[in-house]
């Protein structure tokens, strides 16, 4: 489909966009080429985790803080775990540490998980869609433990809160 406006607003990535469904002639080489050295090799991965219970983050004092549970907690704040994590998604390796966003949606709307549980998401950068040894279903419960030790560093319970736990890497996310 061939769409003209004035403004054309794209939910492709940006190589996407600009490379193959803008015409070329519409911007500069110089742009062209900034986009074509983006890098793209990386991928994320989920989990969805059904929990019995909350996971505790000792670090985190709510008296201090004036809420009760983060609604949010990120695993991997500095551009070196990043930049760790990534070249080892380069290698076709799951990351030793990646960088992790967990969210729980189940604190603030309660319809979405049984009474007293909960529904955990964790975000995950950077998994690569082919694994340099095996593939992500022969790999997905070493990847799920991996994940989990890791949040175990920030919070000692975490294995023991979930009851459920689907790993999804790239290829699954793809599909």
């Amino acid at each position: 489909e061939e769409s003209h406006a004035d403004t054309i607003i794209s939910h492709a990535n940006a190589k996407e966009t600009f490379l193959k469904l803008v015409d070329r002639r519409e911007t500069p080489d110089e742009f062209q080429g900034h986009i074509r050295n983006i890098r793209t090799k990386s991928s994320c991965f989920k989990v969805h985790i059904g929990a019995d219970k909350l996971p505790q983050f000792p670090a985190f004092v709510a008296r201090r803080r004036g809420f009760d549970y983060p609604s949010q907690v990120r695993i991997g704040s500095t551009v070196d775990y990043h930049e760790d994590a990534y070249a080892d998604s380069k290698r076709g390796g799951y990351p030793k540490r990646p960088f992790l966003t967990i969210h729980i949606p189940s604190m603030y709307d309660r319809t979405i998980a049984p009474e007293g549980k909960h529904l955990i998401s964790v975000f995950g950068q950077y998994g690569p869609y082919q694994l340099a040894e095996g593939t992500w279903d022969s790999r997905r419960a070493e990847v799920q433990q991996q994940f989990i030790a890791l949040i175990e560093d920030f919070a000692p319970d975490f294995g023991d809160c979930i009851a459920h736990a689907e790993v999804l890497g790239p290829p699954d996310i793809e599909n």
